[in-house]
C-alpha cells in the first residue's frame, strides 16, 4: 500500500513474494550483463574448440582415435558445456530461492519512504537512508519499479503497492524528476575539468 504525504514525499509499506525477487534477479542480471566482455568470453570459447580439435587430430594422426570416435567426443563435448551451462543456472536459481525462504523474506515487510531529499528503506533486519545524490537510477517494468545504488544493487517497489497505473506514472515521473535534479546539481558542484572557471 502507498500513501502520498504530499507533493513532495511518497510512503510505501509492502511485503516481497518469491515472484518478486526472481524478476528483480533478472533485472540484476540484465543489468551486469553490460560489464560482461561478450569478446574476451568468444575469444576463450574459441581457444577451447581449437584445443579440443588439435587434441582431437592427433589423437587420429597417431591412431589412437578413429574420426568416428573424434566425433562422438566432440559432440560429447559441445552437449556436455551446453549442459553444465544450464544446470549451473538452475542450481544457482535453487540457490537464490532457498535462500529466500531460510531468510524468511516473505515475511518482512519494507517501509520505503522518499522525500525530495532521500530516500529511507527498513526492514526488519536493516535501515538504509541515501541521498538522491548517491541513487544511480531507475527502471520501470510491469511488475515493480526499480531504484538503483549501482549497477547490480538496489530495491524495489512491486507495481501492486501502487494505487492505480496513473499513481504508479505520477511516482515514476517524480523519481525521475529528482533523478534529473540531483544529477543537474552533482554537475554544478563538480563541473568537468574544461569547464572549471578560471580567474
Amino acid at each position: 500500500m502507498s500513501d502520498v504525504i504530499d507533493q513532495s514525499s511518497f510512503r510505501f509499506q509492502f511485503n516481497v513474494t518469491i515472484e518478486d525477487d526472481r524478476s528483480f534477479r533478472k533485472l540484476v542480471g540484465k543489468r551486469l550483463q553490460v560489464h560482461f566482455d561478450r569478446e574476451a568470453h568468444q575469444v576463450q570459447a574459441l581457444i577451447i574448440w581449437a584445443v579440443v580439435m588439435v587434441a582431437g587430430l592427433l589423437a587420429v594422426a597417431i591412431e589412437w582415435a578413429t574420426l568416428q570416435i573424434l566425433s562422438v567426443l566432440i559432440v560429447g563435448f559441445v552437449l556436455g558445456q551446453i549442459h553444465a551451462f544450464f544446470l549451473a543456472w538452475q542450481v544457482f536459481r535453487q540457490i537464490q530461492d532457498k535462500l529466500f525462504e531460510v531468510d524468511r523474506v516473505e515475511q518482512m515487510t519494507w517501509h520505503v519512504t522518499l522525500d525530495d531529499t532521500s530516500i529511507f528503506v527498513r526492514t526488519p533486519a536493516s535501515e538504509r537512508r541515501t541521498s538522491w545524490h548517491s541513487i544511480q537510477g531507475m527502471t520501470d517494468t510491469p511488475t515493480m519499479v526499480a531504484i538503483w545504488y549501482n549497477s547490480g544493487y538496489g530495491f524495489f517497489i512491486p507495481a501492486r503497492a501502487f494505487f492505480d497505473l496513473s499513481a504508479r506514472a505520477a511516482f515514476v515521473e517524480w523519481v525521475s524528476e529528482r533523478l534529473r535534479s540531483a544529477t543537474a546539481s552533482s554537475s554544478a558542484i563538480n563541473p568537468p575539468i574544461g569547464d572549471a572557471v578560471t580567474r
